[in-house]
């Protein structure tokens, strides 16, 4: 029977950047061999739906004929 790589080492690194901001780095070693993506994009899921943030969802043009759905725009980046 093949044995499992099970993680031996945790590490957690948090500092506090200002009052607000915090920053934090998780370690987990060894992984067998995929772990590490399926770990990894939990986690990244996990965080993003739980962290408040700010998102465009509407914008509205005064001259909207001037603009295409495909139009560039200056100063806009996706």
């Amino acid at each position: 029977m093949i044995e499992f790589v099970m993680p031996k080492r945790m590490k957690l690194e948090e500092e506090r950047e200002e009052k607000e901001y915090y920053y934090a780095r998780f370690s987990l070693s060894p992984m067998e061999k995929g772990y590490a993506i399926t770990v990894g994009n939990a986690l990244r899921r996990v965080l993003l739906s739980s962290i408040p943030s700010l998102a465009i969802t509407d914008v509205r043009f005064i001259k909207p004929e001037k603009y295409h759905e495909y139009d560039t725009i200056d100063g806009v980046k996706e």
